[in-house]
């Protein structure tokens, strides 16, 4: 079993992102970025935030996020197009191009999105039968969804995390297999690789929110309303900047646990 090494993983995203940086500033942009902006801008505009209240009942919250809702559903799917299309480059280190890695993605980008609602279902189930099963009990209730909170950062960033590239390296059409792939190789290094990745993230999330923060304080000190909207596109960008780099460190991981020895040797010879 290979043991899991944080600053190798980090130097091995870096230098990907760094040798492909064209090509990820292409399709981060287009299918990342762009999109996030739009979305968020959209939502800025429609006057959707002044409506929710925190004691809104589900069907109400749907019902105000109508106008949007299919909207951010397509953003969605563009953005994992992106990811996988990115994640697809950096594995194949030179060996695709950026139209095969579009094609690829478009192709597999549903067993990607079926895994991701897999694990979903089931911690919303686990979730859901705690609620019912200690609804009497606040306290207990607590704790179980604590546990179950760390649970889930546990599975989803560390012994799933490199389900994406699995299915990228390994062209993996079945999601309970791409799964199952992706626990076997991260099998005694789940909770360094969830740690590793959480304080990544949390780190990036506060230097993005620090970035965001110094230009609202320049854009609102416009004479005109143009602030709050303009504000929203560099918060797209910012955003597509941290799933990039979250990309390349799923990518890192997969390939130190040598899930990439075989399989790219095979794919891009």
């Amino acid at each position: 079993m290979t043991k899991f090494d944080m600053s190798a993983a980090w130097a091995d995203a870096t230098a990907m992102l760094a040798a492909n940086k064209e090509a990820v500033l292409v399709l981060g942009g287009l299918l990342i970025a762009v999109p996030y902006a739009g979305l968020f801008v959209m939502i800025s505009q429609s006057g959707l935030l002044e409506q929710f209240r925190q004691d809104m009942a589900m069907a109400e919250v749907l019902g105000l996020l109508g106008p949007v809702l299919w909207v951010a559903l397509a953003v969605y799917l563009v953005t994992q197009v992106g990811s996988l299309a990115i994640t697809r480059l950096l594995l194949a280190q030179g060996g695709t191009t950026v139209g095969e890695a579009l094609r690829f993605s478009v192709a597999f980008v549903l067993v990607a999105i079926a895994a991701q609602l897999i694990v979903t279902v089931i911690l919303q189930l686990l979730q859901l039968g705690a609620d019912a099963l200690f609804a009497g009990s606040a306290g207990i209730a607590a704790i179980v969804g604590l546990a179950i909170t760390i649970a889930s950062l546990y599975i989803n960033s560390g012994r799933l995390l490199t389900v994406v590239p699995i299915i990228a390296a390994q062209r993996i059409a079945n999601p309970i297999a791409a799964l199952r792939d992706s626990w076997a190789l991260t099998r005694g290094n789940g909770w360094r690789i969830a740690l590793f990745f959480f304080l990544t993230i949390l780190l990036l999330v506060i230097a993005a929110g620090l970035v965001l923060l110094l230009l609202a304080l320049v854009l609102f000190a416009l004479p005109t309303e143009a602030g709050g909207p303009l504000l929203w596109i560099p918060a797209g960008f910012i955003l597509a900047c941290v799933s990039v780099v979250a990309v390349a460190i799923a990518a890192a991981v997969y390939r130190q646990l040598g899930g990439a020895d075989a399989a790219l040797a095979d794919e891009f010879s």
